[in-house]
């Protein structure tokens, strides 16, 4: 059987574009299987949403939004609605999107210790003053820790990488969160490891506070174009 060039072509160009459609449709069911995870509380104590697959409310919530609004949106929430604390199986699945941060040569030099504990977040907030208040409004918290001995020169660095994905991943799940600085403070890293008993060798960054926001705290447009220096300074 004889094919002309030109058939030949329109053929191969339509196999290639079932090939495309096929290894989507696997992104999408794998993706599906890791969005049905999350089965964490609604945002703002609306009733519980659906959980997993692609008719779960949350996973719609996730798939709908596109990172750059993601990003646009993201605000740092400093009010929080009383209700029911953030579930271990959201705390888990935030920490692995902090796990998918850059980091340099690979060290991984971060850990992760997150509660949703009343007493234990009540009892640390009475220590840590400062910022104690939000933690425990917020029902739940993750510290970010380094290991200098995995990677002394980059630690820092690496663990804020990952302390922005989860407070993007936050942000996209419809919850609050917000940064509270502890590294350089070698007091305020300190009295944080005391609070939660955690190891003086694992160096704290930062908290973030993880609850349902009020609605209060709104994302602030930081663009400034006379920053932004493009072909010349």
């Amino acid at each position: 059987m004889i094919i002309d060039n030109n058939r030949y072509f329109k053929i191969m160009k339509y196999f290639k574009f079932l090939q495309r459609v096929v290894i989507l449709a696997v992104t999408l069911l794998l993706s599906v299987s890791s969005f049905a995870q999350f089965d964490g509380p609604p945002p703002g104590g609306r009733p519980p949403m659906g959980q997993g697959g692609p008719g779960g409310a949350r996973f719609k919530q996730m798939m709908s939004r596109t990172v750059l609004e993601n990003i646009a949106n993201r605000k740092s929430v400093r009010n929080f609605v009383a209700t029911d604390p953030v579930t271990k199986d959201t705390l888990e699945m935030l920490v692995k999107a902090g796990m998918a941060a850059p980091t340099a040569m690979n060290k991984q030099p971060w850990h992760f210790f997150a509660t949703n504990d009343a007493k234990i977040i009540e009892a640390a907030a009475a220590k840590l003053g400062r910022g104690g208040n939000m933690i425990a409004e917020a029902g739940a918290v993750i510290i970010i820790l380094g290991e200098p001995t995995v990677s002394e020169m980059f630690w820092a660095i690496d663990c804020s990488c990952a302390a922005e994905n989860i407070l993007l991943a936050i942000e996209a799940l419809g919850l609050g969160g917000v940064w509270l600085s502890a590294y350089p403070n070698e007091q305020r890293m300190n009295d944080i490891n005391e609070a939660f008993g955690i190891p003086a060798e694992y160096k704290v960054l930062c908290m973030i506070p993880v609850g349902h926001p009020t609605g209060k705290d709104k994302p602030k447009d930081k663009w400034n174009k006379k920053k932004f220096h493009f072909n010349k300074w």
